[in-house]
């Protein structure tokens, strides 16, 4: 959980000058979310799939579930900015995973073409956690000097 909350307040502060795309915002912040929630909910329930869900959690592997996922939308520019979004969003999300140290194997970025391990390892999972409250002023400072300058606009629309 803790991987997760700081996961999603680092895809907020890099959306928030997204203002007017908001398809592209609500998939960027899922595709920070994404890779784990392909993967952990299968191996915490059933520990034995862990070698079979673990793929999805590399580049290549996401990259095909964002691809299928993306086929679901009949409108081919919202489909483009969906697979834009998820793959940002993932590439953020493996950004910060390459910083953690790693409790069980490490994650085999290049999987299926090697078996690489590449990772940092400067610090575990839940230790990002501490640095929730900055995050969160600093979107609090974003968002009122937005609101200060006139360049905050609520629409509810989704343009891609």
């Amino acid at each position: 959980m803790p991987d997760l909350v700081t996961h999603l307040a680092s895809g907020y502060v890099v959306v928030l000058p997204l203002r007017d795309r908001t398809a592209l915002r609500l998939m960027l912040l899922a595709g920070v979310l994404l890779p784990d929630l392909l993967t952990r909910p299968f191996y915490i329930i059933f520990p034995g799939t862990y070698d079979f869900v673990m793929p999805m959690h590399t580049p290549i592997g996401y990259a095909i579930a964002c691809w299928l996922m993306t086929q679901l939308f009949s409108d081919r520019t919202l489909r483009n900015t969906a697979m834009t979004g998820l793959l940002t969003g993932g590439l953020l999300h493996f950004a910060a995973d390459s910083l953690q140290k790693q409790l069980l194997t490490p994650y085999l970025w290049l999987f299926p073409v090697c078996r690489c391990e590449a990772h940092w390892g400067l610090f575990w999972p839940e230790a990002p956690l501490r640095a929730v409250p900055f995050m969160a002023l600093l979107i609090i400072v974003i968002h009122w000097t937005q609101f200060r300058t006139g360049r905050s606009r609520r629409r509810l629309s989704l343009n891609c």
